[in-house]
């Protein structure tokens, strides 16, 4: 993918929302906005860029990407962290679609021998490098996606670039074409551009990556990160007895193909036909756990059977009972004496 951009500071003036409704029907896609510059020589002040909250606010407002870059003239790794820090205080709050740039591009006073060590021109690959790791390391501890902003001759005569691989480029070459053999997310084309609502010249940029979704989705420069390819499936676990339900049921969103296992609820006079529910998840799906009730034994010991026996050991009634048989018994013995001894006369 290739889009155009610009970028911009308060070397353009203030703004106002009609210009930057301009600049975007012009075809201008993002919009990258210095916020901030350290001065050079020994002072070594920062300062906030006049138009960075104007420009910023008017940019989110007409639904411009933006991104931010910082001029730095750090010649210390101390300076660098200073740097980093500051930029950090001013990007609080914020949300940004493109890469906070770091701009090392110092070159003043190199023929001064009263400021020599103050530029970043002369310092050294090693100490320059050194510098440019400490500012980047620094934001992306925050959660800021850098770039590293510089012509590609300083990225060849004055860093030393297999340290700075990691880190994503933003080159400036005013040319047609590029002369850089490390890969890069931005290109500065041309600084004489012509943009409707910007008098004068302007920064023109291309780029080359899909920033926008990387900081959305990747949760950087402000934004909180989105979930990429989560799916989830609904599983249902009804707990019945005679198509009526018995227990709560389970209603929980798992996620896609994982595993899951239940133990179904004891519930007393009543025998579940799972014990245990468990799968692997992988559509939306309902399973219902069938109770039945416990069954009776009716060979139980409890339970009383006929018995034509008797039991007189603790009963005075059954003792009487038993008195009276014994009288007629006797009874009917004498008269069957009787009967036998007229029968032989």
């Amino acid at each position: 993918m290739e889009l155009k951009g610009i970028d911009i500071s308060e070397w353009q003036g203030k703004l106002s929302l009609s210009d930057f409704k301009k600049i975007k029907d012009g075809g201008i896609n993002f919009v990258i906005i210095r916020c901030g510059y350290t001065t050079y020589n020994k002072s070594k002040l920062k300062y906030v860029d006049r138009y960075f909250e104007n420009n910023y606010k008017l940019c989110k407002e007409i639904g411009l990407p933006v991104g931010a870059y910082y001029y730095s003239c750090a010649t210390s790794v101390e300076e660098a962290k200073s740097e980093a820090n500051f930029v950090i205080s001013l990007l609080k709050g914020k949300k940004f679609e493109y890469p906070i740039a770091f701009d090392t591009e110092d070159n003043h006073d190199i023929n001064n021998s009263n400021y020599f060590n103050t530029s970043q021109a002369t310092i050294g690959k090693s100490k320059l490098t050194s510098i440019v790791k400490t500012f980047c390391d620094s934001l992306e501890k925050n959660n800021y996606y850098v770039s590293i902003y510089a012509s590609t001759s300083w990225f060849k005569d004055k860093l030393i670039l297999k340290d700075l691989n990691s880190y994503d480029k933003w080159i400036a070459q005013w040319s047609k074409t590029v002369n850089f053999s490390e890969k890069y997310g931005l290109w500065q084309y041309s600084s004489s551009g012509k943009v409707n609502g910007i008098s004068g010249n302007v920064d023109m940029n291309y780029s080359y990556k899909d920033y926008p979704n990387i900081m959305k989705t990747k949760g950087l420069n402000g934004y909180t990160k989105v979930a990429e390819n989560i799916e989830y499936k609904k599983l249902t676990i009804n707990y019945l007895y005679n198509d009526e339900t018995i227990a709560p049921a389970i209603n929980k969103e798992l996620l896609l193909n994982t595993s899951y296992s239940f133990t179904s609820p004891k519930i007393e006079g009543y025998i579940a036909d799972k014990d245990i529910v468990s799968g692997v998840i992988t559509k939306d799906e309902v399973i219902n756990v069938n109770y039945t009730k416990e069954s009776v034994d009716n060979s139980s010991d409890n339970v009383d059977t006929p018995n034509n026996t008797i039991d007189i050991s603790n009963s005075n009634q059954n003792t009487e009972i038993v008195k009276k048989n014994i009288f007629v018994s006797a009874f009917k013995a004498i008269i069957d004496f009787i009967k036998k001894l007229f029968s032989r006369k």
